[in-house]
């Protein structure tokens, strides 16, 4: 599970960067995107790991 929410929280921050580089990194519309980006990646993750796992 920790590596899940790093590879998430990695993959969400370069999200961010690269789409929203012009907004204020502490604004909480920017804050608000993260943390969603965030738990779509974890969903897909753990979902990809439960799919491996019951091969």
């Amino acid at each position: 599970m920790k590596r899940i929410e790093s590879i998430a929280d990695f993959n969400a921050e370069l999200f961010i960067k690269k789409h929203f580089s012009n907004l204020n990194d502490k604004d909480n519309v920017v804050r608000a995107m993260r943390n969603s980006v965030k738990e779509t990646i974890t969903r897909a993750l753990e979902a990809y790991d439960m799919a491996r796992v019951k091969q």
